[in-house]
């Protein structure tokens, strides 16, 4: 298992001549510009980082509030990659691994799918698994639910060292990175974002080993269990699990 700490940077709709925001195009409203991402093992130490600069096209020109937050301009961007080179890049970043996400809050899982589909770089099968850091540091830093953290703040809170500034896509990777091995002993939940569920996300039931379960029992019962038994035994475990159990 491998980990990938995404951060993307994006620019957005602005009318220049009339000095105020104008409406977006709704197929990608947020149009990424840097993508930042660092490999991680399954100790979730670091292993290799990829930073991409992308040429706007939906939104020619940087909007002055996204200027001013990342310190990109127009001349920084004009000669790189396209998005559909840069996800390319990143696609052989991530290999064939398995793989699960690390994102700061799910919006950047959530515009990377728009921005897929915008460039019709996603099909019908597409999903991604990944952990909500913002979350976890939200919950660990006893923040009220619903309320999650900054992640400048989640930083200052857990007295790492802040080196670099924020708003660039690989150095919010890397203090992402940085939260998460810190909190890896947390409880990690994994969610699954497909294609038609750019809302919601849902938690991946864990996978269990039955037979190894079954065998376990057997061992200790000393002899082999019936169809109806490993059925019982099965359910017990599963009901256990969603606590249904419990005293009311």
């Amino acid at each position: 298992m491998k980990y990938i700490v995404l951060d993307l940077e994006f620019n957005q709709a602005f009318d220049f001549g009339k000095g105020k925001s104008q409406l977006p195009d709704e197929r990608c409203p947020f149009e990424i510009i840097q993508i930042g991402a660092i490999r991680l093992n399954h100790k979730f130490e670091y292993e290799a980082s990829l930073n991409l600069l992308i040429k706007p096209v939906i939104y020619k020109k940087l909007h002055p509030y996204v200027r001013r937050i990342t310190g990109l301009n127009k001349t920084m961007l004009n000669n790189k990659q396209s998005f559909t080179e840069a996800f390319t890049k990143l696609s052989e970043f991530v290999g064939k691994n398995q793989v699960v996400y690390c994102v700061w809050g799910i919006n950047d899982i959530r515009e990377l799918r728009k921005n897929m589909d915008y460039y019709g770089l996603i099909d019908e099968a597409w999903a991604i698994n990944f952990i909500d850091v913002q979350n976890i540091a939200s919950k660990h830093l006893n923040r009220v639910p619903g309320m999650c953290i900054g992640l400048k703040n989640a930083v200052t809170a857990l007295n790492l060292e802040i080196n670099k500034p924020f708003h660039n896509a690989l150095h919010d990777a890397e203090y992402t990175a940085k939260i998460l091995h810190l909190l890896k002993k947390e409880p990690l939940n994994i969610m699954c974002f497909t294609r038609d569920n750019i809302v919601q996300v849902k938690k991946l039931a864990p996978k269990v080993n039955f037979s190894i379960l079954y065998k376990f029992i057997e061992d200790k019962m000393g002899r082999a269990l019936t169809k109806k038994e490993k059925w019982i035994f099965k359910n017990v475990y599963l009901g256990g699990k969603l606590k249904i159990f419990d005293r009311k």
